[in-house]
């Protein structure tokens, strides 16, 4: 920019545009030359100077001169702010912010004070001008002067770099009728019990002057911090469901709290509320597998016409006791080789024994997850005499597929074909 005038000295001017002192390429502030004879000086605009009307004046041993307006234009597409009316007055204010590129389709978004306090609805300018807004019930004193810039999701925006705010656009807070917005955690407010993996945690609250804010919950671990989050919309009495981790990566047992914050602002600061006391996330129950139990019968080489002796060997894991029984009736040969069995035995073992028309051999063992038997059915020689080892293979998958006792139809069917001989 160059400024004309007369009795400029050679050096040792200061220009100001507004409240700031300029120079030239960055330098001389406080000392600008003059050239043409003392009528002539060149100085440079920051370009991070908002736009409007700026006084230019210049100064040096002589004096101060008049002054003059020098007019800054904004940004092609930037949002600026020119005037705020009213410029003044209580909290709950309507006020008119006129300036240009406000988005005609896109949401606008007023701030007060570099951001650090907002105004919680949008709005939509009509005209690209102008937009009309509430401020909230911030409990803000009287006095304070915020100043206001808008941005918006179509251009950026306003320029409120304060270390540069030469012409500030700002509103005068006059009173304030308002109560500060406040939320109250209602429950879980200690003392509650959740199960990890397995719970919902059902939030509740109350509020004060955040309807339809943004609320996020916290669950607060004291040595683990805030370990997840959730999102809700305020209303005066609400809740907020959050649900605890699920799968392998279930939430650590111990105790937390919620923490229920609003994006609504009070002097710069979050509004926030935590339970009161500390409620206990405990770790899910685990229910133990049923016992397995793992039994064979290995068959020991004898004569024909003699009883038949068998290993019967078993193993169970998960278990804490077995039983050993049999199905061979008493006052027979069977139940004698047998009976000194039966009755409990450790969950891992072997018995050899004989017998000589067949039993069933049953071991039933028990532990924290239950009950689980097998069963092995040990065929005698007295039953199998005049039977083929085809007929033998028959009858058993017969007896097992309808559930008999294998050595009782096989000694049914000896007598039946002794009867037809």
């Amino acid at each position: 920019m160059v400024i004309t005038g007369t009795n400029f000295t050679a050096t040792g001017n200061t220009v100001k545009v507004g409240a700031m002192s300029v120079g030239l390429n960055n330098v001389g502030h406080g000392n600008m030359s003059s050239y043409d004879n003392g009528t002539k000086i060149n100085v440079d605009i920051p370009t991070n100077i908002n736009a409007g009307d700026y006084n230019v004046v210049v100064s040096n041993a002589n004096g101060a001169s008049n002054s003059k307006v020098f007019t800054m234009k904004p940004n092609s597409t930037q949002p600026y702010v020119t005037s705020v009316t009213p410029s003044s007055g209580p909290m709950g204010s309507t006020i008119t912010i006129r300036g240009g590129n406000f988005s005609r389709t896109a949401t606008n978004y007023v701030q007060l004070n570099s951001g650090s306090l907002g105004v919680p609805a949008s709005v939509v300018s009509p005209d690209g001008s102008t937009l009309t807004v509430t401020l909230p019930n911030y409990n803000i004193a009287a006095g304070t002067v915020l100043k206001i810039w808008v941005d918006n999701d179509e251009f950026g925006a306003s320029d409120q770099n304060t270390t540069y705010l030469y012409n500030p656009v700002t509103f005068t807070v006059t009173a304030t009728t308002a109560t500060q917005p406040s939320i109250t955690v209602l429950s879980p407010n200690g003392g509650e019990s959740y199960v990890a993996g397995d719970s919902n945690i059902h939030i509740t609250y109350s509020s004060a002057n955040m309807v339809g804010s943004t609320l996020t919950a916290y669950l607060y671990s004291p040595t683990l911090n805030n370990v997840r989050s959730v999102l809700g919309i305020a209303s005066n009495s609400g809740s907020i469901d959050m649900q605890l981790a699920k799968g392998n990566t279930i939430d650590t047992a111990g105790q937390y709290k919620i923490t229920l914050c609003s994006n609504v602002y009070v002097v710069g600061k979050d509004v926030c509320d935590s339970s009161d006391s500390y409620f206990t996330i405990t770790s899910p129950t685990v229910i133990p597998a049923a016992p397995v139990v793992n039994l064979s019968a290995n068959q020991i080489a004898t004569s024909d016409g003699q009883p038949r002796s068998y290993t019967v060997t078993w193993s169970a894991t998960g278990a804490t006791s077995c039983v050993l029984t049999t199905n061979a009736t008493k006052d027979t040969e069977d139940f004698d080789f047998w009976s000194g069995y039966i009755g409990p035995v450790q969950t891992s073992g072997s018995i050899t024994a004989q017998v000589y028309s067949g039993a069933t051999v049953t071991i039933t063992c028990t532990g924290s997850g239950g009950t689980t038997a097998k069963s092995v059915n040990l065929i005698g020689n007295a039953a199998t005499s005049s039977l083929t080892p085809e007929m033998i293979s028959a009858m058993t998958t017969f007896s097992q597929q309808n559930n008999l006792n294998t050595a009782n139809v096989l000694r049914a069917v000896e007598q039946l074909m002794k009867a037809f001989r």
